[in-house]
């Protein structure tokens, strides 16, 4: 009848036609999507409404990088202004906040900020950081005039770089790190490192940091539970020993060494190793574990050697990659051991110049 309500059919009202917005999300999974944003840009979305103020300040990962930081005049003005923008973001955070990841990419030019790093790896310790990645290289543009200005400096071992960073290792003790990544540093380790114990660790990755042998065999007694290790580009390495109980991936790359220098890795739990351009005299391998390996060095004659020596202690292996030279290996006079004749290998990659062949 005219005049009456049609059954069923309601005025719409505005709670029913809002759209919904990011405001509704709740805060935790507002502070985790923000986590993987670079601090710069996640203080940014403080203008976004009043909810999302001072959401940035408890975010739990904390990720500085100086290559998108704004320009300015000069190298030195950016370096001051980036380091101004970290000291305000971590006075600006609530005193109890933990954190899960402290990540930094910074132009370490200068010994001048050395005492800023101290502060914020102390800050990024002290507030429960799970991870610590620290790298100070970024990119090569970074350093380019470092090369032509130290030539003839030989105090990193020919590296022709500037100032390098000297990490304290021993600010770690007692700490919830489980993850330290360290590129392009000096660390610095208490004498008495391989009796300290850093329960806490369980991965550790070398990039560009001075390594003596020592140094390197300490570092896995003071860490017993540590069960990944990576050494890439590192110097100072003359006789590496590398024994572990709980190690089970370990990373070999990009090393020179002569021929009396030598690699020794004696861990019965290894599962997984990969040693790329990693040039040593000699070669030992103890890992009854082991199921997985990556042999890579350039496709060229002069590096057959190291490949072939590596090649013979890995034979036991279920899954292999490597370069595609196993003609020159067949037609050698020792091929392989009667305990490494590659009796387990259920997944053969072979790496050629062009592309990839997967033998399965």
């Amino acid at each position: 009848m005219e005049g009456e309500e049609e059954v069923g059919q309601t005025e719409p009202t505005t709670e029913s036609t809002r759209h919904p917005s990011l405001d509704d999300l709740p805060v935790d999974l507002l502070l985790y999507i923000l986590s993987f944003l670079p601090t710069i840009d996640a203080v940014k979305t403080s203008s976004v409404s009043r909810k999302w103020r001072n959401l940035w300040s408890s975010v739990p990962s904390l990720s500085f990088d100086y290559s998108i930081f704004p320009p300015a005049d000069t190298p030195f003005l950016i370096s001051l202004s980036f380091a101004d923008f970290v000291d305000r973001t971590l006075l600006l955070r609530p005193p109890l906040s933990s954190l899960l990841k402290f990540r930094l990419q910074f132009d370490f030019s200068d010994d001048f900020y050395s005492c800023h790093v101290n502060s914020w790896v102390r800050y990024a310790v002290d507030h429960l950081a799970l991870e610590l990645d620290l790298d100070f290289f970024i990119d090569r543009i970074y350093h380019d005039d470092e090369d032509d200005d130290d030539d003839n400096d030989n105090d990193n071992d020919g590296l022709g770089f500037g100032a390098l960073y000297d990490f304290p290792f021993g600010v770690l003790r007692n700490s919830r790190v489980r993850v330290l990544k360290l590129c392009h540093c000096y660390v610095s380790v208490p004498p008495n490192l391989s009796t300290m114990r850093f329960h806490s660790l369980k991965s550790m990755v070398f990039d560009q940091v001075g390594l003596s042998d020592d140094m390197v065999s300490g570092l896995i007694l003071g860490c017993p539970n540590l069960e990944i290790l990576g050494i890439d580009y590192c110097w100072a390495i003359r006789n590496l020993k590398i024994c572990s109980a709980k190690l089970k991936e370990l990373s070999l790359r990009n090393f020179v060494g002569d021929e009396e220098s030598s690699v020794e890795i004696c861990a019965p739990n290894l599962i997984s190793i990969s040693i790329a351009g990693f040039e040593m005299g000699k070669y030992g391998l103890k890992a009854s574990s082991l199921v997985k390996a990556h042999i890579c060095f350039p496709h060229k004659l002069q590096y057959y050697s190291y490949w072939s020596k590596i090649v013979r202690l890995v034979g036991h292996v279920e899954c292999l990659t490597l370069q595609n030279w196993w003609f020159k290996l067949l037609a050698s006079e020792d091929v392989f051991s009667e305990s490494s004749a590659l009796k387990n290998l259920k997944r053969l990659e072979l790496r050629t110049r062009r592309a990839y062949q997967k033998i399965y």
